[in-house]
């Protein structure tokens, strides 16, 4: 019995030690977390790109729609880059060490606490009382007055009494509280490390930027924070009319403005940019800009596509992102894998993943398959809420109709009910003419199997009955404690009380034992039973489904 009492209580630390040291390792990457975003916090937040109405500097006043409407078609085709990262390198040697993060690190319940640097240090609290002002009487014999008068000096003497001076006496002065400590603090190179080791990936997420496009009036309207990088786009437009045809064209120079702010100066790189076209083809003409704009912006290999279908009109996506209809060209996409959705109307989807290569134009043509206009098949049945099997795969539960299924093709249906105890039906249907309805109404027997209420009663039962088995087994181990304890007292002190307390607590250790022993097998039968409630097993059954040519295995 002793023997049996230590093993468990071997397990008993094993598992205890396992979850404390669990915990451990979920506080450490809490902790790293926290330091992470409070890190996050300092360096670059984001990149912002405003777009500023453009000027007309034509005396034309008709086209001065065009400030918004170029405004507003650059936005059109930039709000992609929202969807997308700007790669800014992060230099760890450039990471602010501010106050607020050092005290993460030095706090002493913090687990990069090892990292901090303690100073000695004499702390010195000094405490002085002052009197209260008093009044007192100074009566002297003399007082001496100097006067000067050419070379010769005159004193005169004269006596007089001086009354009501005032004093101030300092009294009760103490020095006191004179501590020996030590003060925490981080080192530049001590916090370097902690970025390198222990958050390795802090470099990956802040080289990677999120971006916003938005739309302004004027470029006092912007809010500028430090350490976010800035881009605005401007300019000015003018109507140039050609003599010899009378044609119209529209000459925009398009303004490009790169800065960064930071805490101790700013950069600004400017870029102008040229465009002349009709009205009616000013959008084709700005992917040349967007292309220059999206390459700077993103800061990675990219690449062109043009992407064509068959049929046209196919709605893109990449990566799940619309990026307009076949046929299309979409310029400075990262350069690697992507997936590519193709989506229309009356045809089936197509995905597929392609590489984009960098520096150079893709092309990408697909075929999309028309979708076959088929039969319809009704499925209700009792009890509803049943699930239905369409050739193996799930297709929703009862009632249900599933449209446009293939014609001249044997399907098979399985209509499985939720509750166990009831029968599954199996149909095979063929769908001949297009728009031929075909209904089911499975009516599902009953087997004789256990329903809900029973399962979770004997569940119930089941770990009640464990509970009270390990209740007793507490109770044999703490009475057979109780009658060593007695028993080492009789040996020692030879006391009566002592031996009578000794049998009495070693006979009802045994008694529970028993108790135990009969408790368990009472929990193993009901355990057993409850399993085979939910039609589990204890052994290895082998059947075979003839209507799907399927073979299982249960235990």
């Amino acid at each position: 019995m002793k023997n049996t009492t230590r093993f468990l209580f071997i397990i008993f630390l094993f598992f205890y030690t396992g979850c404390i040291q669990r915990f451990s390792k979920e506080e450490i990457l809490m902790q790293k977390e926290t330091l992470k975003s409070k890190i996050l916090e300092k360096v670059n937040k984001s990149v912002n790109i405003y777009i500023l109405p453009f000027e007309n500097n034509s005396k034309d006043k008709e086209i001065d729609y065009l400030s918004t409407a170029i405004q507003n078609s650059l936005y059109e085709f930039l709000y992609f880059l929202e969807y997308e990262n700007a790669y800014i390198p992060f230099e760890v040697n450039s990471t602010p060490l501010t106050k607020d993060i050092e005290d993460i690190v030095i706090k002493k319940d913090s687990y990069f606490y090892k990292y901090a640097t303690n100073f000695n240090t004499r702390l010195t609290q000094y405490s002085i009382s002052y009197s209260n002002y008093v009044t007192t009487e100074i009566i002297t014999t003399s007082n001496k007055i100097e006067t000067q008068k050419g070379k010769k000096k005159i004193v005169q003497w004269k006596q007089e009494n001086i009354t009501n001076y005032i004093t101030n006496t300092i009294t009760n002065y103490s020095v006191s509280n004179i501590v020996n400590t030590n003060i925490a603090t981080l080192p530049k190179e001590n916090f370097l490390y902690i970025l390198s080791n222990e958050i390795p990936d802090l470099t990956n997420e802040a080289s990677y930027l999120k971006i916003n496009v938005s739309n302004i009036e004027s470029s006092s309207n912007l809010t500028l924070l430090s350490n976010i990088i800035y881009y605005t786009i401007g300019g000015s437009y003018k109507v140039e009319e050609k003599k010899k045809t009378g044609t119209k064209i529209i000459n925009i120079e398009i303004i490009l403005s790169n800065f960064v702010l930071s805490t101790s100066s700013s950069n600004l790189n400017i870029k102008k940019f040229n465009i002349s076209a009709r009205e009616d083809s000013i959008q084709e003409n700005l992917w040349g800009f967007i292309k220059e704009v999206r390459k700077m912006v993103l800061n990675k290999p990219v690449g062109d596509i043009i992407v064509t279908s068959n049929p046209e009109d196919v709605s893109v996506y990449v990566d799940g992102i619309f990026i307009g209809k076949t046929p299309l060209y979409f310029p400075s996409i990262v350069a690697k894998k992507h997936r590519f959705t193709f989506s229309k109307q009356e045809y089936h989807n197509l995905v597929v993943e392609g590489e984009i290569k960098p520096n150079i134009t893709n092309y990408i043509f697909k075929d999309l398959k028309k979708k076959s206009v088929g039969g319809i098949l009704k499925i209700t049945s009792n009890p509803s809420n049943s699930k239905v099997f369409l050739e193996s795969q799930y297709v929703g539960n009862t009632p249900l109709v599933i449209s446009n299924l293939p014609l001249q093709m044997q399907q098979r249906i399985i209509i499985h009910p939720r509750e166990t105890n009831f029968v599954p039906s199996y149909y095979t249907i063929i769908l001949n003419n297009t728009n031929e309805i075909v209904e089911i109404d499975s009516r599902l027997n009953k087997t004789l199997g256990y329903p809900e209420y029973v399962k979770k009663l004997m569940w119930g039962l089941d770990f009640l009955s464990w509970g009270i088995t390990t209740s007793i087994l507490g109770l044999s181990i703490y009475s057979h404690y109780l009658g060593e304890y007695f028993k080492d007292r009789y040996f020692s002190l030879q006391k009566e009380y002592d031996r009578i307390n000794y049998s009495y607590y070693e006979n009802m250790s045994k008694t529970y034992l028993n108790f135990f022993v009969i408790s368990g097998v009472i929990s193993t039968g009901l355990t057993a039973f409850a399993l085979q409630t939910e039609e589990i097993n204890l052994g290895f059954n082998i059947e075979r489904n003839l209507f799907f040519a399927s073979i299982s295995l249960k235990y």
